[in-house]
């Protein structure tokens, strides 16, 4: 497919450059046959005139002298196939070859200098595949992130040794084990946890609770400095197997996904997350990490990147749900929109859909200060207050023509 295209798009530059060369003497002949038959009407309007006594004869006379004399002149250039200026017509046909020899080789002997003529097509598919196989493995990570434990004192210090050695010595001992991890990360020796909460979970095997694993997968993502592994990849979807709502291996799973170029998905994730728990104590980095993703993909202010969708599942599983349950996903929603709108604004159409929100849950007050936060914002915009009021009004709140709201 590129090569037809190649091959057409070089056919057209030819086609252009050359139509001028081949088609100019047509054109000239054309203009000379034009120019002839004008001089002819030229003279029988002169005839016409005489005639009528309008035109004297000697200047008929005159005049009928002076386009005769083009009239020879346009005929001979016409007989002689040659118009004044013009290539000979052999000469004009071997250039208009060079030309398109020269453009063609030049074309595609530059590709073959700077371009991959050898390179297959790469689908979206395979390209994927290929940026999650070329990524560095979780001990390349690690080794590229040297460990820095934090300074602690020396009881500190003596406890973590005689720690260290009681599980060496009993290494299928579960609790020493996940005491070990969780210490380990407590000072800061990230890559020494990451290995400890490993031997527990492949200790567990089958039995290893999703906790476990999600320790695990976050281990190993702080010990690569932030880094998404191919193997913490790997943890991260038997963490979601284990448990799909288990929010510390869905943040990292979205982390993934923005590491390997996809960076939509990570946003849905991650505001579905916020909408979920607006309260968290892990919010702001979730934020953080949505806020710089937007950045660096150009996504900031974009509809698709501004509300969280629900994903299929969840829309499945709200279907399931008894009306309180199903009123308290949407509550936790609308909860995720205020707080973002609040933290970083937002656009017309999305404080709309909250003050919308806030009259269908019946959250009156909450409509009144959404419609007045968002006038205050778009003060300036007489367009965007008009059809912010219609839908506070329309919300059943009050607003009168200063556009002060009410209840």
């Amino acid at each position: 497919m590129f090569w037809i295209f190649a091959v057409l798009l070089v056919l057209l530059v030819v086609g252009t450059v050359l139509r001028p060369l081949l088609f100019r003497g047509r054109a000239e002949e054309t203009a000379l046959e034009l120019n002839l038959r004008v001089y002819r009407d030229q003279l029988d309007t002169l005839d016409a005139d005489v005639a009528r006594g309008v035109l004297p004869e000697e200047h008929a006379q005159s005049a009928r002298v002076e386009i005769s004399r083009r009239i020879l002149a346009a005929d001979r250039r016409s007989r002689d196939g040659a118009p004044a200026g013009s290539a000979r017509p052999a000469v004009t046909r071997t250039a208009a070859l060079v030309l398109a020899v020269l453009i063609g080789a030049g074309s595609f002997g530059l590709y073959g200098l700077v371009g991959s003529p050898g390179m297959r097509d790469l689908p979206l598919a395979f390209r994927l595949e290929a940026a999650r196989n070329m990524r560095m493995s979780q001990d390349d990570a690690e080794r590229a992130k040297p460990e820095e434990s934090m300074e602690v004192g020396a009881d500190h210090a003596d406890l973590m040794v005689r720690l260290r050695a009681a599980v060496a010595a009993r290494p299928s001992d579960v609790i020493g084990l996940r005491l070990l991890a969780e210490n380990e990360a407590r000072i800061g020796r990230l890559a020494s946890a990451r290995k400890a909460q490993q031997q527990l979970v492949e200790l567990l095997g089958s039995e290893a609770a999703v906790n476990d694993v999600a320790s695990l997968a976050l281990y190993m993502v702080d010990a690569a400095g932030g880094y998404v592994s191919p193997e913490a990849e790997r943890i991260l979807a038997r963490a979601l197997a284990l448990d799909p709502d288990d929010m510390r291996a869905r943040y990292l799973s979205g982390l993934a996904l923005a590491q390997t170029g996809q960076p939509a998905q990570a946003m849905r994730i991650w505001q579905s997350l916020i909408a979920e728990s607006p309260d968290a104590p892990w919010v702001p980095e979730v934020r953080r990490q949505l806020k710089f993703v937007q950045a660096a993909f150009g996504l900031a202010g974009r509809e698709d990147g501004a509300a969280p969708a629900l994903a299929a599942a969840d829309v499945a599983a709200a279907r399931e749900m008894d009306a309180v349950d199903r009123r308290a996903m949407i509550r936790a929603m609308v909860q995720g929109l205020a707080d973002r709108l609040d933290a970083d604004g937002g656009t017309p159409a999305e404080w709309a859909r909250l003050i919308r929100a806030y009259g269908v849950l019946e959250r009156q007050e909450a409509a009144v200060a959404a419609w007045t936060a968002a006038r205050d914002a778009f003060a300036g915009d007489a367009e965007a207050v008009a059809m912010l009021e219609s839908v506070a009004a329309a919300a059943g709140v009050q607003t009168d023509s200063a556009g002060a709201g009410g209840k």
